[in-house]
């Protein structure tokens, strides 16, 4: 991505979600072999030159931090509006997820659910003080309520933001007051 983002055609594999990343006028995707990349490096060099700046654009609106967050943001939407499946079926689909995995990944499910079950039982939830919401939020964000220290990232991500803006005008006042010296 960084690659059509800097004006490149790019040449990969047809592995994973490498497909997906691209549209198919900035990449030319091969089959995973030595023979094949070659092949694809020649079409890449037979396709050249080509339009850097408007590719650096596309990607530049394909990518942008709005984008991702939204696109993030349905996803946490689309999850939370799930059925919840009960703890035995959940289960079930872990121990399925291979011969030694799934038995692996069962002990783990389970041990985490013993230890949330003795954390619960410790410390109710009646117990907990929560925050309040603001005026501006309808709802709580989804990554709020994945954990704690997610949501001290994103407090500290605020107030970094509101640095970054102020930025301008200590750097200005910095500058005068140097040039004054």
């Amino acid at each position: 991505m960084e690659a059509a983002a800097c004006g490149l055609l790019v040449v990969a594999t047809e592995v994973g979600g490498v497909p997906e990343v691209l549209p198919p006028e900035m990449i030319v995707l091969c089959p995973p072999s030595s023979e094949q990349i070659v092949v694809a490096l020649e079409q890449a060099m037979a396709m050249l030159p080509v339009d850097a700046k408007h590719n650096h654009w596309r990607i530049a609106e394909m990518y942008s931090w709005d984008d991702v967050a939204e696109r993030t943001e349905h996803v946490y939407d689309q999850i939370s509006e799930m059925p919840r499946l009960p703890f035995i079926e959940r289960l079930k689909r872990y121990y399925g997820c291979g011969a030694w995995a799934g038995k692996l990944f069962s002990m783990v499910v389970a041990l985490d659910f013993l230890v949330w079950q003795f954390i619960c039982w410790w410390r109710p939830a009646r117990e907990i003080d929560t925050g309040t919401a603001y005026k501006h939020m309808n709802r709580p964000s989804p990554l709020s309520l994945l954990s704690p220290s997610l949501s001290l990232s994103l407090s500290a991500v605020n107030s970094l933001q509101m640095y970054k803006s102020s930025l301008p005008l200590i750097l200005k006042s910095s500058l005068i007051t140097f040039k004054q010296r």
